[in-house]
Formats: C-alpha cells, structure tokens, sequence
C-alpha cells in the first residue's frame, strides 16, 4: 500500500535508481512479490541494468527468487538477458546453487545453453560445482553437450578436467557417437589427456 501511495504522487518516477538498483531490482532480490506487482501496474522498465549489468531477472536468481521469475516473466521480461560478464540468469541459478530458480527458467523455455564471458554454458558452471541435480536438469531440457569454452573444452572435457569420472558417462551414453575435439598436447593439458585414455583406450 505504501508503495502504491508514493507512485501516484506526480514526481514519482517507478524507475528511479537509488543505491545504484531500481525498485524493481531490489524488490526481486529480496522476493517482495506484492511489491512487483503494484511496480508492474505503473509500466515498470524491466530491462533496466545496474553497473553490473544485472537487470531484475537476474536480481531474482541471485536472491533464489523462483516466484518473482514467474511474474517477471508474465510480465515480459527476456529470461535470457545478459549481465556484464555475459551470463544469464541460468547462469547465476546454477552458480549459486539455486535448484528452484533453474528449474523454474528451464520450464519456462529459457535457452539452456548460452555462453558467458568465458564461453562457459550452465552445463559448464553445473560440472564445476559437481551438482548432479542441476547437470541432469539441464541435460532434460536440451543442454548442448558439444559447446567447447574459451578453453577449448566441452561438457565431458571439462568433467574430465575437473576429476569428475561420474559426470563423463551421461555424456558419452546421451551421444553415442559422440566425437571427442582434438587439443594441442601442452603441459597444461596432460593430466586432462591421461584420464580421457582411461576411460576411452583407443585416445592412447
């Protein structure tokens, strides 16, 4: 109600920054839904960006917000904008750990497999930090396992980077002529070129 008061004075501005964030954006963070929906009768800007370039959809995955994401995305917002560092709101739910917030934009259609700043995909972030839920979750909704990272790996390169023996399985069975990319044998990539003979002999 307070909210609403102070948006019908004439000076109201709806998209007012102040503390460098929108109303909207820390309403999102922060999943103050009542908030967002009187915000989203006075013609809010969702595509507004902070110095990160975090709009309020990212704010909502940052906070765990699966419910705000839901109203954002009734009210139109692009589930797939970018920040600074090129990463989606995936990107984030998956960073931090937000199960409920990647379900929530997968089933809403969000593209599984856009790449950040690094070329990392979420199915990239998802091996990184060894959550079984999240990579099965992606994987359900079409997560492509072939996109390489700025590094030249792709989802079973990666996992076999990071020591994860259990991640490489789904990957070589979901493709079962899956095509293992090539990289020039440096010293940092030995060890990764040692595990991959062991699970696949005729690499040696």
């Amino acid at each position: 109600q307070k909210v609403e008061e102070i948006l019908q004075r004439p000076d109201a501005d709806v998209n007012g920054v102040f503390a460098g964030h929108t109303a909207l954006q820390a309403a999102s963070q922060n999943g103050h839904i009542e908030v967002i929906k009187v915000l989203m009768k006075y013609d809010v800007n969702m595509d507004i960006e902070d110095k990160d370039g975090d709009r309020a959809v990212h704010h909502a995955a940052f906070g765990d917000e699966p419910g705000v994401i839901e109203l954002l995305f009734s009210g139109g917002c692009d589930l797939n904008a970018r920040n600074k560092r090129r990463q989606t709101p995936l990107h984030i739910g998956v960073n931090k750990g937000h199960v409920g917030v990647v379900k929530v934009l997968l089933d809403l259609s969000c593209h599984p497999s856009l790449q950040d700043s690094e070329g990392d995909t979420p199915l990239h972030d998802a091996i990184s930090k060894k959550r079984d839920d999240m990579l099965g979750l992606l994987l359900e909704h079409g997560a492509d396992i072939t996109i390489t990272n700025n590094n030249g790996f792709n989802a079973l390169h990666h996992a076999a980077l990071r020591g994860n023996p259990r991640y490489c399985g789904p990957f070589i069975h979901q493709h079962t002529i899956f095509r293992i990319q090539f990289i020039p044998f440096t010293s940092l990539l030995w060890s990764h070129f040692t595990f991959l003979s062991q699970i696949h002999p005729t690499l040696s």
